[in-house]
C-alpha cells in the first residue's frame, strides 16, 4: 500500500512569483495599473439666475432679488413657465410688502386681467390664488372699484373663448370677483354676466365634443350660475334690512338716543328723507312695466334688440331672465327627470336641483307680478314629474338628499304660481298637480315623508333624516300658499304645522322655524278679517291663541342657550297682544298665562330649610310672629335675566296686553325695581308699562298701593334687605317712576298718599334708613305739587299734619349734611353724635348727596316749606319738659344748618320770596336759643337770611 506524500511547511519558498493559470472562455482579469475611461453626465435646470451683482438694498424684492417691475415685465413672457413663476414671484412679494399693492394698483390689476383668458391652465390657476389670496383681500372692495370694469371685460372675453377650459376658469374668476367685491358687481355688472351665460346654455356651445355636451359639463354651468345668483340675492337682502326698521317694544327711539342732535330738529322730520335706493328703483320699474299676456303654455319671448346693454328700461332685465329660463328648461329636459324615481344618476340628479334653485332665483328678480308670465311653461315642463318617489334601487346618501332638495325646491316654485292657476284648474285639467303638492306638504310635515312611495314598491320606503333647513323651505312655501286654498286644506296645513312643532325638540332649529312661521302671521292683523268671498279669516283667533300656551314653558326651556329663538316667542306674545280684540280668546290666554309668565322674570323662593322651620310648633310661630321675624325667601332670576336687552325690554312689554295685572305680576314688578339682578333703564321702563295700565284701570287700587309703598320705602316683605339695591342712583330712578304711576291711581298722588300715609310713617319709624326717607319725601313733594279739592294743605294728607312731616325732612338733611360734610360744623366736645349719623354709618357707604335733598325742596311748594319752617321753629321752642338741654341744643343746630343749606340754594328763593315773615321769625328764635357755642353758626345764619331778602333778621323780629 502506497503512502500520501506529504507536502513542505515551506512551499512557495525561493519562487519569485505565483503564474495565473488560464482557462479557455474565462475572461482575462482586469490589470492592477488599467485606467478607467467610462464617464457620466448630468444636466441641470436654471429657471432663473439671481442678479447677485446688482444693488438692490432697500427695494421690495422677492426671494429670486427681483423687482416688481421685473415681475411685471415677466407676467407676459411667452414661456408657460416663465409667467408662472412670476406669478408666483408677485405672491411672494406682495405678501410680505403689502404697501406695493396699493401704490401699484393700478400697474398690478391691468397686468393681470389680460391673463384671465391665458391659454396655460397652470398660469390660470396661479392667477387665481394670487387674486383670492393676495390681492383681492388687500385691495377691498372700494379700491377695487376703479378696476372692476377692466376685470369683468377680460372675464366676460373669456366666458365666449373657444377652448372649453378657458370657459370654465372663467367662470371661477367670475364668482371670485363676486365674493370679493358683490355690490359693485351686483349692481353694474350683473346683467352682462347673465348674458354670457345664455351663451353657456346654448346646446350648440355644449356640443362641439362628447364631454362638453355631457350633464356634467352642463353641472358646472348651472352650479356657477347658482352660486353668482345665490351671492346677488344675499347683497339684495342685505341692502333691504339696511333700512331702519323699528320693532315695537324691542329698540329705543333713534331721537332718544341722539337727543343733542335732533333737538333742533321738526317733529317726524324723518319723513322728509327720500326713500332707499333699491326702493325707489323697485316703484319706478314697476310704474313703467306693463303686464306680460302670454299664453300659459308658451314660453314669453324676449325682444332680442331689448338686451342691449345700452338701453337702460325694464326690458334688459326681462329680457336677460327670459332667455336664462329658456336655457334653463330646456336642460331640464335634456337631464331627463322621469328618470329620477326610477334609475336616478347622480350627476344628472345634482343638475335637477340647481336648474330649480336657479330658476327660483331668476323668478325673484323679475317685478312682482311677472314671474306669472312663466306659470305654464314651467308647470308643463315641472310638474309631471315632482314629488319624486323614492328610487326602488338602493342609492348613495348624496343623491337621496339631492332628491329631497329636488322635491322641496319643486313644491317652493310651484308654490308661487297657485295664483295664476286656481282660476285654470277646473278648466286646463291642472288641479292634479295642485292636490300633489298640497299632499306632499302634508305628509312631509306631519309624518315626515320628503320621498313619497312609488306604486311600484309593495312596503312604504325608509325616509331620509331631514334637516332644518328642508324644514324651513318647506314651511316657507306653506306660508305662501295658505292664501291660495280652501278653508279645509288650510286648516290640515296648520295642523300639520302643529304636529311638527310637537314632536321635535325644543331646543332645535325646527322649532324656531315653526315659531318664525306662526310669527309671520301673529305680526300681520288682516289674517284675522274674514275674507269678503269666503267669509272665514286666514287664521282664526283660537288658532292663534292656541299657538300662544305653550310659549312661557318653551321660554323657561330653553332659558339663555337660543336667544335669537326666545326673541322669536316673545314677539308672538307681544304682536298678539298688540292686534287682540279685547274679550277675544287671545286676550284671555294672554291673561291665563301671566301666572306662567311672572317666573321668567325673577321669583322668591323659600329659603334653605324652610321646610323644617315650617314644622316648629304653634307656639313658635306665635312667638315670631309677635316679635315681627319673617322667614325671607331669596331671589332666583328667571331665564329673561341672562337674555340681551331686547329681550328684556319686550317681555316687560307684553304685561301692557293683560286684561287685569295680578298682585303676583305687581310682586315680582317690586323685586324687579328694588333688586339689582335687572339694569335700571329696565325698572323704569316696568313702571312706565305700569303706569299705562292703571290709567286703563287695569290694576286693583289696593295691589298699586302695596307696589308703591314697596318703591317708596325700597322694602319687601318677601325677601332681605341685603338682596336688594340701596344706592342712591337706583333709588332715584324708582322713587321717580313711582311718582309718576301714582299720578295715574284714582284721585292722583294725594289720594294715594293719603291712602298710604300711615303705612308710610309707619315703615319710616320702624327702619329710619335714608332710602325710606327720600321715597317719602319725594313722594309728599310730589303730592304737595298737586293743588286738590280734597285734601287741605296743598295736597297733602290731613293724617299727616302732625310732626311726621317735620320729623322725616329734618332726619333726612341732618343725615344727609352729616353724611356728606362729615361733621365739618360740629362740636364733638359738647354734642353728643346724632342717632342719625351712626343709620347713615351703617348704611354700608350708601350716601345720599346734599343736591337730592335741595332738588327736593326745590320742587316743593311754599305749603311744604312753610312746614319745615314751623318744625324748625319747634326745635328751637322746645321745653325743657319735652327734652334736655343737651338734647334741645342739638336739634337746634340741625335746625340752624338745614336753613342754612336751603337759604344757601339760590334754586329755592322762588319757592321763599312769600315766606319771609315766616323764615325771619324762625330765624330769630334759632339764634336766640342757640348756644353761645354755636355763635359763628348764628351769624352766618343771620347773614345768609340777609342777602336773601334784603332784610335784616331784627325787622321780623321786632314785628
Amino acid at each position: 500500500m502506497k503512502t500520501k506524500k506529504k507536502k513542505s511547511k515551506n512551499a512557495g519558498v525561493g519562487i519569485d512569483f505565483k503564474r495565473a493559470k488560464l482557462k479557455v472562455g474565462k475572461k482575462l482579469p482586469r490589470a492592477q495599473n488599467a485606467t478607467d475611461t467610462n464617464f457620466k453626465a448630468r444636466s441641470i435646470s436654471l429657471p432663473g439666475q439671481s442678479a447677485l451683482t446688482d444693488d438692490r438694498s432697500g427695494l421690495p424684492v422677492s426671494s429670486r432679488n427681483l423687482t416688481l417691475k421685473d415681475l411685471l415685465g415677466q407676467v407676459g413672457h411667452y414661456s408657460e413657465k416663465v409667467r408662472k413663476d412670476a406669478l408666483q414671484g408677485m405672491s411672494e412679494l406682495l405678501s410680505s410688502h403689502p404697501a406695493e399693492l396699493k401704490s401699484q394698483a393700478g400697474l398690478i390689476v391691468e397686468a393681470l386681467a389680460e391673463h384671465v383668458a391665458d391659454a396655460d391652465a397652470s398660469v390660470r390657476a396661479e392667477l387665481r390664488d394670487l387674486l383670492k389670496s393676495v390681492v383681492l383681500p388687500g385691495l377691498g372692495a372700494a379700491a377695487l372699484a376703479p378696476f372692476l370694469p377692466l376685470i369683468m371685460a377680460h372675464i366676460t372675453s373669456a366666458m365666449t373663448h373657444l377652448a372649453e377650459a378657458v370657459r370654465k376658469d372663467a367662470l371661477l374668476f367670475l364668482n371670485l370677483m363676486m365674493a370679493a367685491a358683490p355690490q359693485h358687481i351686483t349692481g353694474t355688472f350683473l346683467m352682462p354676466a347673465l348674458q354670457h351665460f345664455c351663451h353657456l346654455l346654448l346646446p350648440s356651445q355644449r356640443s362641439r365634443s362628447v364631454k362638453a355636451g355631457s350633464v356634467k359639463a352642463l353641472l358646472e354651468v348651472v352650479e356657477n350660475l347658482r352660486t353668482l345668483l345665490h351671492q346677488a340675492a344675499s347683497v339684495d337682502e342685505c341692502d333691504y334690512h339696511e333700512r331702519p326698521h323699528v320693532e315695537a317694544g324691542t329698540h329705543e327711539s333713534p331721537v332718544a338716543s341722539t337727543s343733542g342732535r335732533l333737538a333742533s330738529c321738526p317733529l317726524f322730520f324723518q319723513r322728509c328723507d327720500p326713500p332707499p335706493r333699491f326702493l325707489f328703483a323697485h316703484l319706478s320699474q314697476a310704474s313703467r312695466g306693463a303686464s306680460c299676456q302670454q299664453p300659459s303654455g308658451q314660453h314669453p319671448r324676449s325682444n332680442d334688440s331689448a338686451g342691449k346693454l345700452g338701453n337702460t328700461d325694464k326690458e334688459p332685465v326681462q329680457a336677460v331672465v327670459g332667455k336664462l329660463l329658456e336655457r334653463l328648461l330646456e336642460a331640464w329636459a335634456e337631464c331627463t327627470p322621469g328618470q329620477l324615481s326610477t334609475a336616478p344618476d347622480p350627476a344628472a340628479v345634482q343638475c335637477c336641483e340647481a336648474i330649480l334653485d336657479c330658476t327660483s332665483l331668476l323668478l325673484d328678480r323679475l317685478t312682482p307680478g311677472d314671474d306669472q308670465c312663466w306659470a305654464g311653461a314651467i308647470i308643463n315642463k315641472v310638474a309631471p314629474h315632482v314629488p319624486v318617489s323614492a328610487p326602488a334601487v338602493r342609492t348613495s346618501a348624496a343623491v337621496t338628499e339631492s332628491l329631497v332638495k329636488i322635491n322641496v325646491s319643486s313644491a317652493k316654485l310651484l308654490t308661487r304660481f297657485l295664483t295664476s292657476s286656481k282660476s285654470q284648474a277646473s278648466q286646463a285639467g291642472q288641479a292634479a298637480w295642485m292636490d300633489r303638492l298640497l299632499a306632499y306638504y302634508e305628509g312631509m310635515l306631519r309624518d315626515g315623508v320628503v320621498l313619497p312611495a312609488s306604486s311600484s314598491i309593495a312596503e312604504a320606503p325608509e325616509q331620509p333624516s331631514i334637516s332644518a333647513e328642508v324644514y324651513a323651505n318647506v314651511l316657507s312655501g306653506v306660508r305662501s300658499a295658505l292664501s291660495f286654498i280652501n278653508a279645509d286644506r288650510r286648516r290640515g296645513l296648520l295642523e300639520a304645522v302643529d304636529a311638527l312643532a310637537a314632536r321635535v325638540s325644543p331646543r332645535s332649529a325646527v322649532t324656531a322655524a315653526c315659531l318664525q312661521f306662526r310669527a309671520f302671521f301673529l305680526a300681520r292683523p288682516q289674517v284675522f278679517y274674514a275674507d269678503p268671498v269666503t267669509g272665514l279669516p286666514l287664521i282664526g283667533e283660537e288658532e292663534a291663541a292656541g299657538w300662544l300656551r305653550p310659549l312661557p314653558r318653551l321660554l323657561w326651556e330653553l332659558g339663555s342657550s337660543h336667544p335669537a329663538t326666545s326673541l322669536t316667542a316673545l314677539r308672538m306674545m307681544h304682536n298678539a297682544g298688540r292686534y287682540a280684540r279685547a274679550d277675544g280668546p287671545i286676550s284671555a290666554i294672554l291673561l291665563d298665562l301671566q301666572l306662567q309668565t311672572t317666573p321668567l322674570y325673577l321669583s322668591a323662593m323659600p329659603a334653605k330649610g324652610s321646610a323644617g322651620k315650617a314644622k316648629m310648633g304653634t307656639k313658635k310661630k306665635q312667638k315670631r310672629q309677635i316679635s315681627g321675624e319673617q322667614a325671607h325667601a331669596r331671589l332666583v332670576p328667571g331665564p329673561l335675566a341672562r337674555l340681551p336687552h331686547d329681550c328684556q325690554a319686550l317681555a316687560v312689554d307684553i304685561m301692557y296686553f293683560y286684561a287685569s295685572i295680578s298682585e303676583a305680576t305687581l310682586r315680582m314688578l317690586a323685586l324687579l325695581c328694588l333688586s339689582p339682578i335687572y339694569p335700571i333703564a329696565l325698572a323704569t321702563r316696568a313702571l312706565g308699562v305700569l303706569q299705562r295700565a292703571a290709567a286703563e284701570s287695569r290694576v286693583a287700587p289696593e295691589a298699586f298701593l302695596s307696589l308703591l309703598l314697596s318703591l317708596l320705602t325700597g322694602r319687601s316683605s318677601q325677601v332681605q334687605p341685603e338682596q336688594l339695591d340701596g344706592t342712591f342712583e337706583r333709588s332715584r330712578d324708582v322713587v321717580d317712576a313711582a311718582c309718576g304711576a301714582g299720578q295715574q291711581f284714582p284721585g292722583g298722588v294725594g289720594v294715594a298718599l293719603s291712602c298710604m300715609s300711615g303705612a308710610l310713617v309707619d315703615e319710616w319709624s320702624r327702619s329710619g334708613s335714608m332710602r325710606c326717607c327720600y321715597g317719602a319725601l319725594r313722594f309728599m313733594t310730589a303730592a304737595a305739587s298737586t293743588q286738590t279739592t280734597f285734601q287741605q294743605q296743598a295736597g297733602l294728607p290731613q293724617a299727616m299734619a302732625d310732626d311726621s312731616i317735620q320729623r322725616i325732612i329734618v332726619q333726612y338733611a341732618t343725615g344727609v349734611q352729616r353724611s356728606s360734610s362729615a361733621g365739618a360744623h360740629c362740636n364733638a366736645d359738647s354734642i353728643d353724635a346724632s342717632p342719625t349719623v351712626a343709620l347713615v354709618e351703617a348704611e354700608a357707604g350708601q350716601q345720599y348727596p346734599s343736591e337730592a335733598y335741595l332738588a327736593l325742596l326745590a320742587a316743593a311748594v311754599p305749603s311744604l316749606l312753610s312746614r319745615v319752617l314751623v318744625e324748625l321753629a319747634a326745635h328751637a321752642e322746645a321745653g325743657p319738659q319735652q327734652m334736655d338741654e343737651k338734647e334741645r341744643q342739638q336739634r337746634v343746630l340741625e335746625a340752624m344748618r338745614v336753613l342754612v343749606e336751603v337759604l344757601g340754594d339760590g334754586r329755592l328763593k322762588c319757592s321763599l320770596l312769600g315766606l319771609q315773615a315766616e323764615a325771619g321769625q324762625v330765624v330769630t328764635k334759632l339764634t336766640t336759643a342757640a348756644s353761645p357755642l354755636h355763635a359763628s353758626e348764628s351769624s352766618r345764619l343771620e347773614n345768609l337770611f340777609t342777602t336773601f331778602y334784603g332784610l335784616p333778621v331784627t325787622y321780623f323780629s321786632q314785628k
